[in-house]
């Protein structure tokens, strides 16, 4: 069996952030140009101050378009605490749990206090969709021994049967079968 999947296998380390004190036109940017749909904000030392998601920063563009009073807004003045800060070490199944309870599109990850990547619901999915199908394969594979462990002849009338009926490579896999 699979050994459990952490979330350090599918983040995306090499995330853009932006600083708190930033514009919030930065992390706009952003989302435009890189099409992040989370921008983790942070402060001089990468610490995690919140998030930015796509979301909320067409909601707030689209208010200053009409009510724009010419204030400067600082990405840390909009940014929110995520729904849940994830460890590199984490279950993939925790971090899928908490996209189910949540619209979060990403999540931030955190190690030792600093932001170290982001896992987003793509790669969650991914995760999650190799889980699976290993998980086909494992099953697929214990009923073939069930089923070749349920054809192992138990006299010699039987065995001289399965050698009459199955080719060479069908007779060693009957026969290498554990005795039940």
């Amino acid at each position: 069996m699979q050994a459990t999947q952490t979330v350090r296998r599918w983040m995306t380390p090499a995330v853009r952030s932006v600083h708190a004190n930033d514009s919030i036109d930065e992390a706009i940017d952003l989302v435009v140009r890189v099409g992040q749909s989370v921008v983790p904000v942070v402060d001089e030392a990468d610490a995690l101050r919140g998030i930015l998601s796509d979301r909320s920063l067409l909601r707030w563009l689209a208010n200053r378009v009409y009510t724009d009073d010419g204030t400067e807004v600082s990405a840390g003045d909009r940014a929110v605490l995520p729904p849940r800060v994830l460890s590199p070490d984490d279950d993939l199944f925790s971090a899928v749990q908490a996209f189910l309870e949540t619209a979060a599109s990403a999540l931030p990850v955190v190690h030792e206090g600093r932001l170290v990547a982001m896992l987003g619901r793509r790669e969650a999915l991914a995760g999650v969709q190799l889980a699976e199908q290993e998980h086909v394969r494992q099953n697929a594979k214990r009923r073939k021994q069930a089923r070749l462990s349920e054809r192992r002849p138990q006299s010699i009338e039987r065995m001289q049967q399965v050698v009459a009926d199955n080719d060479k490579e069908q007779v060693v896999a009957v026969f290498r079968q554990a005795p039940r």
